[in-house]
């Protein structure tokens, strides 16, 4: 079961720590408590870098790795109590409310598409004055490693419609078999 192997804590490290400065600056750039959206939020591991929450909404395609993002809230009273997990994919997401600041890393352009009218979407979501910060895959990585971009692909919609007991099956054999951050972008 891949949420079982993924981790649970925020990612240390130098190679991480713009991750946590720009979750950082987005937290304490007003005056008063934000409202946050993460889209791909995983196992929760970047609520570890949140502060200063009024209400967070964590956005995830797959009902296991939301399960281990409920369960690492428990370590997380301040958070837990102001957080909705929503099983969504990235593209279905929709909501009527905004943010103050809305981040996804390590999803768009690989788990998801990422399009112009995604981006406008997503950027719709914001208040005014509010803070977008997000990864992306490096684009040109998908001409030598399209096998990689179709397999995932394969798999997010696998995701939407096995029954669990074979999710599980599928997602031990081939989401856990390779490290992707060797796609992502550097700046």
């Amino acid at each position: 079961q891949q949420a079982r192997l993924y981790p649970q804590a925020g990612p240390t490290g130098q190679q991480y720590k713009i991750y946590f400065d720009n979750l950082q600056e987005a937290c304490n750039s007003r005056n008063e408590k934000i409202s946050v959206l993460e889209l791909g939020c995983g196992t929760g591991r970047y609520f570890h870098f949140l502060t200063n929450i009024r209400k967070l909404i964590g956005v995830d395609i797959s009902f296991d790795m939301l399960n281990s993002a409920r369960e690492n809230l428990k370590t997380m009273p301040e958070l837990e109590a102001v957080t909705s997990l929503i099983h969504s994919s990235i593209e279905d997401f929709a909501t009527d409310l905004k943010f103050d600041f809305i981040y996804s890393i390590g999803t768009l352009a690989e788990y998801c598409e990422f399009s112009e009218n995604l981006l406008a979407k997503i950027i719709s979501y914001l208040k005014p004055g509010g803070y977008f910060f997000f990864t992306l895959v490096d684009s040109e990585s998908f001409d030598s490693n399209e096998y990689i971009w179709h397999r995932k692909k394969l798999m997010r919609i696998l995701l939407k419609v096995l029954p669990k007991s074979i999710r599980n099956k599928v997602d031990a054999r081939w989401l856990t078999n390779k490290d992707w951050k060797h796609l992502f972008l550097s700046r």
